[in-house]
């Protein structure tokens, strides 16, 4: 239930985002640094994170004998142990707090990215429905 309630919101981000340029462009300065950097950054981190997967892997195609493979194996390997945290947690199984966080910031950007997605898509179907808290 969570995880459909943050994907729907985050449709919503992306709608709010793509139909209210005017919260970064005619506004004080201080109004759009605010607004990018409380609400926009946090939309766009599932983005960035591939996109700093992919850049580590076209470096290491690009320099073989660089670090960027172990950069790249690093970035994957944490990312799949966030992953599987995340499917334990979604199982019922109870983590430490750390490895919690983990999962929990997984599922966050999962979500967001499921939900930009869906949006860039057109698909925004999918009615409200309370999740038990």
């Amino acid at each position: 239930d969570e995880y459909h309630r943050r994907v729907r919101i985050g449709i919503g981000n992306f709608q709010a985002l793509m139909r209210h340029p005017e919260y970064l462009l005619r506004t004080s300065w201080g109004t759009a640094l605010a607004y990018v950097s409380h609400k926009v950054l946090r939309w766009v981190a599932p983005h960035l994170l591939v996109l700093g997967l992919a850049l580590s892997v076209a470096g290491a195609v690009i320099e073989p004998e660089s670090m960027w493979w172990a950069a790249a194996a690093a970035q994957l390997v944490a990312y799949l142990g966030a992953a599987a945290l995340y499917g334990l947690t979604s199982k019922g199984v109870r983590l430490p707090g750390l490895l919690r966080i983990v999962a929990f910031l997984f599922a966050l950007n999962w979500a967001f990215l499921v939900g930009s997605w869906r949006y860039a898509a057109g698909d925004y179907r999918g009615s409200w429905r309370r999740t038990a808290r």
